[in-house]
């Protein structure tokens, strides 16, 4: 991204000290603080462009540009992925894919099963959308498992006659 008026004045090794310790700084952040991901990420960007000496003036455009352009097109992604794992889920799709895959693997197989379904779902579609479309499958082999479908899990309880 070119920011007009504005030229860099670091070099490559300051530059990738500066990623370093926004790396560190980030992770630090939301494993040790708790903070949550995305104002962490907002506050380490914020002082990564500071620290590479972009002008105060410059740096709010440049984040909202970089965010926007990013949310565009992961939040199409996502939003389009929701409304087709909605519409398996309605349509009873989840529950009989997720029969189907109980039936063929069993029971005690059912992560096996939720993970080659994923693969199959994942060629033709990118991951966040994938995950989004599986969810009412793992959902549905969940229900069905009674809450749990680890390997694992306790069996259920034998019923006497």
């Amino acid at each position: 991204m070119v920011i007009e008026g504005w030229t860099q004045t670091l070099g490559a090794g300051p530059l990738l000290l500066i990623a370093a310790a926004s790396i560190v700084a980030l992770l630090f952040l939301i494993i040790k603080l708790r903070m949550h991901a995305l104002v962490a990420l907002i506050v380490i960007s914020l002082a990564t462009a500071f620290a590479t000496g972009i002008p105060a003036n410059k740096v709010v455009p440049v984040l909202i540009d970089g965010f926007g352009t990013t949310l565009g097109t992961v939040a199409l992604l996502v939003g389009l992925g929701a409304m087709l794992g909605r519409i398996v889920e309605t349509s009873g799709g989840a529950k009989v894919l997720a029969d189907y895959l109980i039936g063929v693997f069993g029971e005690k197989r059912a992560p096996f099963a939720l993970g080659l379904a994923s693969l199959i779902f994942g060629f033709p579609i990118f991951f966040d959308a994938g995950l989004v479309v599986m969810l009412p499958v793992v959902f549905a082999v969940a229900h069905r498992l009674g809450g749990e479908c680890c390997a694992t899990a306790s069996p259920p309880p034998v019923r006497s006659p």
